[in-house]
C-alpha cells in the first residue's frame, strides 16, 4: 500500500505469516525483539514527538490450542515492552468464553488472561 511500511512476524519453521503491521511511512517506528519467538506477537515502537512519550503497539496471535507455559512467557513480553512506554495491543486471543464487557470468563486460562490484562495495562 503506498504511504505504508508492512511490518510481520513469520510462522516459524511453516510457510506464510502470523501476524502483520502496515505502518505509516512518515512515522518514526521500529521493530522490537522480545522473546524467543515462541509467542507469536510482533512488537513495534513508535518514536513521540516533542514531549510525547513512545508508544509500543503490539499484535498477537494465540491458537486455540496455546499452552500455559506460551500463556506465560506472552505476559512477560507484554510486560517487559510496556514498562517502557504507553502501549496499544492487539490480535487474535480466541477466548470465546470471555465477556469483554463485563471482563469476566468462565475457563480459567481465560481469566489468567484478563487478570494480566487488568494488572498491566488496559484498566
Amino acid at each position: 500500500m503506498d504511504s505504508f511500511r508492512l511490518l510481520w512476524k513469520d510462522r516459524q519453521g511453516r510457510g506464510g505469516r502470523w501476524v502483520v503491521l502496515y505502518m505509516r511511512v512518515r512515522l518514526d517506528c521500529v521493530a522490537l525483539s522480545a522473546g524467543d519467538n515462541t509467542v507469536v506477537t510482533l512488537w513495534v515502537r513508535l518514536k513521540g514527538k516533542a514531549n510525547k512519550a513512545d508508544v509500543a503497539v503490539g499484535v498477537n496471535y494465540q491458537p486455540p490450542s496455546q499452552d500455559d507455559h506460551t500463556d506465560g512467557l506472552f505476559y512477560k513480553e507484554s510486560r517487559d515492552v510496556s514498562r517502557s512506554a504507553a502501549l496499544v495491543l492487539t490480535g487474535g486471543y480466541n477466548f470465546p468464553d470471555v465477556s469483554w464487557e463485563y471482563h469476566t470468563a468462565d475457563r480459567n486460562r481465560s481469566r489468567k488472561f484478563l487478570e494480566h490484562v487488568e494488572e498491566n495495562f488496559l484498566v
